[in-house]
């Protein structure tokens, strides 16, 4: 995007900016030192990517220690916009979408789905959904206010429509 590359660590879970044209590093953030990020109950390391939107990163740094796990980047420095929730990662790369009006970043946990304010990190909602610990979860899927969730190993799927109340 704009001539950068955004990676996180499939192991090292080091969240880097490079440039595209030369692979020059432009900025990192080392989240096992600076935020205790660690690969706990997570087979096969890491597979989640950070997810982009309008100049912020937004990613799961699976934090053993503290309370606040889901993390936004700002894309242009890699200051920290904000940390939201205690929830622990899966495989899967967060959603940004707008449903029922609202723009928000979808992060499919351990807990289920949870859905979190884009510019501040506030719960917005939460979906209990089982996560099998040996297998991968797919990222979420958007389509109008649905969104769609899976899990291997005999966990299955499931949906669920966001409205707006009140």
């Amino acid at each position: 995007h704009n001539g950068r590359v955004y990676v996180l660590g499939s192991s090292n879970l080091a969240l880097v900016c490079l440039d595209a044209a030369n692979g020059a590093n432009v900025w990192t953030r080392q989240l096992r030192s600076e935020f205790g990020a660690s690969l706990r109950d997570l087979y096969w390391q890491n597979a989640a990517s950070p997810r982009l939107d309008e100049g912020l990163l937004f990613l799961n740094c699976n934090v053993a220690t503290a309370n606040l796990t889901l993390l936004a980047f700002r894309a242009a420095d890699g200051s920290l916009a904000w940390q939201s929730q205690n929830e622990r990662l899966t495989h899967s790369t967060p959603v940004v979408a707008t449903l029922a009006g609202v723009r928000q970043v979808i992060f499919f946990t351990w807990s289920g789905l949870v859905s979190v304010n884009r510019d501040t990190g506030a719960l917005l909602w939460r979906y209990p959904f089982p996560y099998n610990w040996v297998c991968a979860a797919a990222s979420p899927v958007v389509a109008g206010d649905m969104v769609f969730c899976t899990s291997g190993y005999n966990v299955g799927a499931a949906a669920v429509q966001v409205a707006r109340l009140g």
